[in-house]
């Protein structure tokens, strides 16, 4: 896991590590990446002081005492009051104090430092079934492609354009107006191409026998 150097930080660590009052029975490993209080300051990020209306849990101060006596002095701060109620003025330092490439370069040490820096392969079954996915999608294009070149299907797309896309639908103002009053969140863009297809609907096998027309032109 990784977290910023605070003391939520350190203790979401501890909790998700070890057993609690909800979870008794919980334990499991976790590799701590950090970000710890003793890597921030080797790497001279700002520390930014908060107020903490907690005090530090018992078993979080244990083991700061142990590990990180620096960190320990930065999370307990100094005591303040907040109306009635105690409170500390503490450190932190985020993650977001690293930069993009500085944090990225920061978790892969870190994985390398505990071993995990083999590169994943995945079963054979996998990367054979992607295979066959790419081979189809590929020869799907370059036959595409293959046909577009022998039948000049640019061209076919240019000559069908040019006799049936130079005539907008009739009265455009009427049919915006009729669907704005029957919605009043009608996008009038939507109007218009919705128009435009009920339009082409209407033409439709006109427009498909101009096509077979100028495909077997082609031929």
């Amino acid at each position: 896991m990784l977290h910023d150097a605070d003391a939520y930080g350190y203790n979401i660590a501890l909790a998700l590590a070890e057993e609690t009052t909800r979870m008794p029975e919980h334990s499991i490993e976790v590799i701590d990446l950090g970000l710890t209080w003793s890597d921030a300051m080797d790497r001279g990020l700002i520390a930014e002081t908060v107020e903490r209306r907690k005090a530090l849990p018992e078993r979080l101060v244990e083991r700061l005492e142990e590990e990180e006596p620096a960190a320990l002095a930065a999370f307990e701060g100094e005591q303040t009051r907040f109306g009635d109620r105690p409170s500390w003025k503490v450190q932190r330092v985020e993650l977001n104090a690293l930069s993009s490439r500085a944090l990225v370069e920061y978790v892969e040490e870190g994985l390398r430092a505990h071993g995990a820096d083999e590169k994943f392969f995945p079963p054979e079954e996998v990367a054979n079934e992607l295979a066959l996915d790419a081979q189809r999608e590929v020869i799907r294009t370059r036959a595409r492609g293959w046909l577009a070149e022998v039948f000049d299907l640019d061209g076919l797309v240019e000559e069908l354009v040019a006799d049936y896309g130079e005539e907008p639908p009739d009265d455009l103002a009427g049919t915006m107006a009729t669907a704005a009053a029957e919605d009043r969140a009608a996008y009038w863009p939507e109007t218009v191409v919705e128009a435009v297809e009920a339009q082409l609907d209407e033409r439709g096998p006109e427009l498909r026998a101009r096509f077979d027309e100028l495909l077997g032109e082609r031929r």
